[in-house]
């Protein structure tokens, strides 16, 4: 079985939410059309550019959401991630490493320079104070298919089994066949 692409799915969700957006007043999610490649910002990691060719950012829910070209780079703050724990226990030494491409419950999604996507977990306390990071995919691609783009959205975004039905990217996600 071939799995689509970030584009692919990107069109599928766009559809299932214009077929459906009314009638179930799906109002949350918004999935613009793709950045102009001229809009995407050099510094932008390949697969953060993919991204934004595919949806010029994404409104998730309230607190989960992908950013826009023309505000990510005004959304890089690589010293609010000072005093972060990697998962080994040490601290990050070279902040840079990582360039900021969304929110996941108002806490950074980063992507490191050799691709793979990260996160710093909700874990109660303000991020830039001080956090944890973990990696939760290998590329950019993996990300949004496993954590964007299937049941796992509920783990990112923080839903109890009750939020479920109250998602309306997740009732997006059930109508397009991608979640249960």
């Amino acid at each position: 079985m071939t799995v689509p692409d970030i584009a692919s799915t990107m069109t599928l969700l766009r559809n299932t939410l214009a077929e459906h957006q009314a009638d179930l007043e799906l109002w949350d999610p918004s999935i613009p059309d793709g950045a102009d490649q001229d809009a995407i910002p050099q510094e932008a990691p390949a697969g953060v550019g993919e991204l934004l060719r595919a949806s010029d950012g994404l409104y998730l829910d309230h607190s989960t959401r992908l950013f826009e070209a023309s505000e990510i780079m005004d959304r890089q703050f690589p010293e609010g991630l000072e005093d972060a724990e990697l998962p080994n226990g040490s601290p990050l030494d070279d902040t840079s490493r990582f360039f900021f491409f969304g929110l996941a419950r108002e806490n950074p999604l980063l992507v490191d320079r050799d691709g793979s996507v990260w996160r710093a977990p909700d874990e109660g306390a303000l991020w830039y104070t001080g956090c944890r990071l973990e990696q939760i995919a290998g590329s950019v691609d993996e990300f949004f298919r496993t954590w964007v783009a299937s049941s796992r959205f509920q783990d990112l975004a923080g839903l109890t089994p009750d939020d479920l039905d109250n998602s309306h990217w997740y009732q997006l996600l059930r109508l397009s066949g991608l979640a249960t």
